[in-house]
């Protein structure tokens, strides 16, 4: 055996990068992978097959009707549950979980008599069944329902507090509405919540309101980052005076607003990345407009919109972004819509003159993506200042989501003036008119680009091979062309299939 493997952090990196199954194989293979291995099998449970297998085969018999119409066997219990028979796993296997998602991946669970008897000898120590998890993800009680009975799935909530202990540091919840989620599963929620509330770093919540509203009565002194759903307006003023705050990620807001509350001048003063995903991009205000002045906000995403936002919410937008966001912190910017138009009206709209001077102030920017469903209006003069407004871009993406039978008004020519002015320029995304690349012998040498990805979306197009020469030319070290940017639809199709041809020709040759 090599000398390296003997060394106990070598042989951790080892088992780290391996499958459950690599794991397993690994650990048996030596004594000195034993150890390693055994802890990459046990890092993440998903079932409660482990459990299961490590206590004695004597103890659980299946219930008579477990194999009538459900698809998890539900084990009771033939006598005594006692300290030794659990003695193994706690000793040998329990300490080594990190990471728990019940997804009733698994076979077997313990009946509701089973799970009280596991309280009982473990003295209802919360965390007893996994004393140095990190992360918990709460079972879906939709699934659970469906798996197995009713009665089982609502009392099966009150006996996670044996896997919660003091080190869960992340907890995942997800509530829905209706019989699934019964009086006693949320009740176990928000107590398991309220518990841990003084040492978690990281909370998603989806669901229920009652369960969204734990941010108003807890004081969180070491929460990091927030991940929830239809957030109710009357919580983010709580969530703007969070302490460690860094992250806030939310899906829609809550459509019940109570009258809006007058901004601190001091909130979210840790917060580093904002991701709101709604109906407009005017939502990020419910945010924003907390920050104080000298605010460290690195990240903003906003995504999602309606399709028929106007022109008039994203300049709004952009407005309200120069007027909360730091210049000296802010290096990423996404705002996008996923949702397309499927076929361009039969009078097309005329393209949206969108005024981007608002975030001229954010020089430090490295990111900057701005993805509507509308065409947005780009010209030369526009790359021209993108270029002396952010020098520092590595990732410009300035496409719209659907197809168009608008030519843009810029070509081939502003592309590489473009990515000549950006030096650490990587990544970027515009649509061009292709249709004016001359042909090969006028393509002069050039200092090459150090571009890494191109997204042409439905840029029109006449001549694939005269493509093919100038990406060659003027981008020798791109690594991807992406041609699907967007939907597809009639007006484009010509246009795509150009640049499939383009893209197989660049791949074949480069």
């Amino acid at each position: 055996m090599h000398r390296c493997l003997k060394v106990s952090e070598i042989l951790n990196r080892v088992a780290d990068g391996l499958q459950r199954a690599e794991a397993y194989r690994f650990a048996l293979a030596c004594k000195t992978f034993l150890e390693p291995g055994l802890d990459e099998v046990w890092r993440e449970i998903r079932s409660f097959d482990p459990l299961i297998a490590c206590l004695p085969t004597d103890l659980w018999s299946e219930e008579a009707s477990s194999t009538q119409r459900r698809l998890v066997v539900v084990l009771e219990l033939c006598r005594d549950l006692t300290c030794e028979d659990l003695r193994r796993y706690l000793t040998y296997y329990a300490p080594r979980i990190r990471t728990i998602s019940f997804g009733w991946s698994g076979k077997r669970i313990p009946s509701v008599e089973g799970f009280r008897a596991l309280e009982l000898v473990t003295d209802f120590q919360p965390g007893a069944l996994s004393p140095r998890l990190k992360e918990f993800q709460w079972f879906n009680a939709v699934l659970a329902y469906h798996y197995f009975e009713k009665a089982h799935s609502k009392f099966l909530a009150s006996s996670m507090f044996l896997f919660l202990g003091g080190s869960v540091e992340i907890l995942k919840v997800t509530t829905a509405h209706g019989v699934a989620d019964s009086i006693l599963h949320k009740a176990s929620i928000n107590l398991s919540i309220r518990r841990l509330a003084t040492n978690l770093k990281q909370l998603t919540v989806f669901g229920e309101k009652d369960i969204r509203h734990c941010f108003d009565s807890l004081s969180w002194p070491s929460l990091r980052a927030v991940l929830m759903t239809d957030a109710p307006i009357s919580s983010i003023p709580r969530l703007a005076t969070l302490p460690c705050l860094e992250r806030l990620e939310i899906n829609g807001f809550d459509d019940d607003l109570p009258p809006p509350q007058p901004p601190t001048s001091h909130g979210f003063s840790t917060l580093r990345t904002l991701s709101i995903f709604s109906d407009s991009p005017l939502d990020l205000e419910h945010i924003l407009r907390y920050l104080p002045p000298s605010n460290v906000i690195e990240e903003v995403i906003s995504d999602d919109w309606d399709l028929d936002f106007s022109r008039h919410e994203l300049q709004d937008a952009l407005v309200v972004l120069r007027k909360h966001c730091n210049p000296v912190t802010l290096t990423y910017l996404s705002l996008s819509t996923d949702l397309a138009r499927h076929r361009e009206p039969i009078e097309p709209e005329e393209p949206d003159e969108i005024d981007l001077s608002p975030l001229y102030p954010f020089e430090k920017l490295q990111y900057l993506s701005l993805n509507f469903s509308r065409k947005a209006f780009i010209c030369p003069d526009i790359v021209t200042k993108i270029s002396t407004m952010w020098p520092r871009l590595q990732t410009l993406v300035l496409c719209p989501t659907y197809c168009s039978s608008h030519i843009p008004l810029i070509n081939h020519e502003d592309i590489v003036r473009l990515a000549d002015s950006l030096p650490s320029l990587r990544e970027l995304g515009l649509q061009f008119d292709a249709t004016r690349i001359p042909d090969a012998q006028q393509h002069k040498p050039r200092q090459a680009s150090k571009l890494r990805t191109l997204y042409v979306g439905v840029s029109p197009i006449s001549s694939p091979s005269r493509a093919v020469v100038f990406l060659e030319r003027n981008f020798p070290f791109l690594e991807k062309l992406d041609t699907t940017y967007g939907n597809e639809s009639e007006v484009g199709t010509l246009y795509i299939e150009r640049w499939k041809v383009v893209s197989e020709q660049w791949a074949l040759e480069s």
